[in-house]
């Protein structure tokens, strides 16, 4: 069975390299049929690079549907629903994340990474849960580790995220209409400044690996070892664990 197509596409984190990976590899997949590709973000700047990026599909019409700021998410739940509200996606890719160097304010990261994509997750519920839309959330591998002194307050940004996501899956989404991505060290613009790492993939390799999994899986870690390596990791004492590099 071969992968669904998509026509009207919503990318929340217009700017984030995974979520434009992965509306390139949807393009390249089914450059036949035209596409309507909307980047909502926060930065004028890096939309327009994002643009540029993307452009050079003869079949897709790009649009910049908003500028928003994830720090806020009361103004998120209206200007996202205000979107959401216009248009039938059929598919939204919710890629919004930060890290403490970047976002070192504690409220700040905890409403970019956790908060504002909740309120999203709960907007769509209200207006394309019957619209045959299928949704894509970035998640993180780490979440299923425990704390450690250099990545715990991200971590715990994502892990209430993921729970909350986790959460709708059981109680409001149709099957596999949501798939959690729970990708591992990704080289991007947010990492880039970061030590690399164990097995670092690129953002196009995450999304070959992600685009045959829509529609298919309700969770899903890329590279798919890293389940059972979070596992193993988790299985470990902590005397032990706390010696990992």
């Amino acid at each position: 069975m071969g992968n669904r197509t998509f026509s009207n596409i919503l990318l929340i984190g217009g700017t984030s390299d995974i979520g434009l990976a992965l509306v390139r590899e949807l393009l390249h997949q089914d450059n036949k049929e035209p596409k309507r590709v909307h980047l909502v973000s926060r930065s004028d700047v890096s939309m327009s690079a994002a643009q540029s990026s993307l452009n050079g599909n003869a079949n897709m019409h790009l649009t910049r549907s908003g500028k928003v700021d994830f720090r806020e998410p009361t103004k998120i739940s209206i200007q996202i629903g205000n979107i959401l509200g216009s248009e039938e996606f059929d598919l939204i890719i919710i890629s919004v994340a930060t890290i403490p160097s970047i976002t070192p304010n504690l409220i700040d990261l905890i409403s970019i990474n956790f908060v504002s994509p909740a309120v999203v997750l709960d907007l769509i519920l209200e207006s394309q849960l019957n619209r045959d839309c299928q949704v894509v959330l970035l998640s993180s591998a780490l979440i299923g580790l425990r704390p450690r002194d250099n990545s715990f307050i991200y971590t715990a940004s994502k892990l209430g995220l993921d729970f909350f996501a986790r959460g709708l899956q059981k109680i409001a989404f149709k099957k596999n209409q949501l798939i959690i991505v729970r990708p591992g060290f990704v080289r991007t613009k947010l990492t880039k400044m970061s030590k690399s790492g164990r097995f670092p993939q690129s953002p196009d390799e995450l999304a070959k690996m992600i685009v045959p999994r829509i529609g298919k899986t309700k969770i899903f870690f890329a590279p798919r070892f890293l389940q059972p390596l979070v596992m193993i990791l988790n299985a470990l004492p902590e005397r032990i664990y706390r010696k990992l590099p």
